[in-house]
């Protein structure tokens, strides 16, 4: 079975609810006073119009003032750069941690210059890249 994609555009109304629609299918919209709940009531209202709405992927498109988009947008570039650095430090302390390890030093005594347990070198020395 292939499946099916939609669009759902949620806008804040005046009073605070995200009111939803699914412009492909006439008629589908509904609302929720959060998106989790407006979420999960735009599949419902999807399965009244069409059959594989159980199984059809629902494309978010939330609409939010500029500002508040350029500062998700900013959030997303933050969180991607952290998790290179995260991934740069897992790797510095692999490398660190086995250079240490055939220095002869103790798992305690390599953990305490990393900065963890002994049990975190252990597992760095294991880990494969």
């Amino acid at each position: 079975m292939a499946q099916t994609e939609y669009r759902a555009v949620y806008e804040r109304d005046a009073d605070g609810r995200w009111n939803v629609e699914i412009s492909e299918v006439a008629g589908c919209y509904s609302y929720g006073r959060t998106i989790a709940q407006a979420r999960a009531r735009i599949r419902e209202a999807l399965g009244l119009y069409v059959q594989d709405a159980e199984h059809a992927t629902i494309v978010d498109d939330i609409r939010l003032p500029a500002p508040a988009m350029k500062l998700l947008e900013r959030l997303a570039q933050v969180r991607a750069d952290v998790e290179r650095v995260q991934l740069t430090l897992r790797e510095e302390q692999r490398a660190t941690a086995r250079q240490l390890r055939e220095a002869g030093l103790s798992l305690r005594d390599s953990g305490e210059l990393l900065g963890c347990t002994r049990q975190r070198v252990e597992q760095l020395t294991r880990e494969t890249t």
